[in-house]
């Protein structure tokens, strides 16, 4: 069994970040999923020798190499990473464009941030989880046990 902190949206605001990695500190690993790629990017108590998976959004400007989109398995569970902003559709207006990134991919779950709203949706056996932004103190946990998963939002 494994269990990553989902995490988005923290724009700079590192307090809010490190009241969450304070909290959640029995986690295997981390994923974010931009606008503040950075506020992770550097290592930590919290995070060193654990994995790190991030995507930027269009708005991490800077020397950063992170994608825009990452798709990769996790314990058995493939997933598909994003912010939300590049997509033929942006997520504030719509999901279809980040279905068919799932649908496209082979991916059991496409996790997104962009919104700043927890998100938990089901469609056709996709699963669309977006952990709130860590901005408002909002993050979410994913467990997984060899290729099934669970999601859970948090609230500091």
């Amino acid at each position: 069994m494994q269990t990553y902190l989902v995490l988005s949206d923290s724009h700079g605001r590192t307090a809010e970040l490190e009241m969450i990695l304070e909290k959640e500190t029995r986690v295997d690993g981390f994923i974010f999923l931009g606008d503040g790629v950075r506020d992770i990017s550097f290592p930590s108590p919290y995070t060193f020798g654990k994995p790190v998976y991030a995507v930027k959004s269009m708005r991490d400007f800077g020397g950063f190499n992170q994608p825009l989109e990452m798709t990769l398995t996790i314990d058995g569970v493939k997933v598909y990473l994003c912010h939300g902003d590049h997509l033929g559709t942006d997520v504030k207006i719509g999901y279809g464009s980040l279905l068919n990134k799932g649908v496209y991919t082979g991916a059991a779950i496409c996790f997104f941030g962009h919104t700043h709203r927890q998100t938990l949706l089901e469609y056709e056996g996709l699963t669309l989880f977006n952990p709130g932004a860590v901005k408002d103190g909002r993050y979410g946990l994913f467990k997984t046990d060899g290729g099934t998963f669970t999601l859970e939002h948090k609230t500091i």
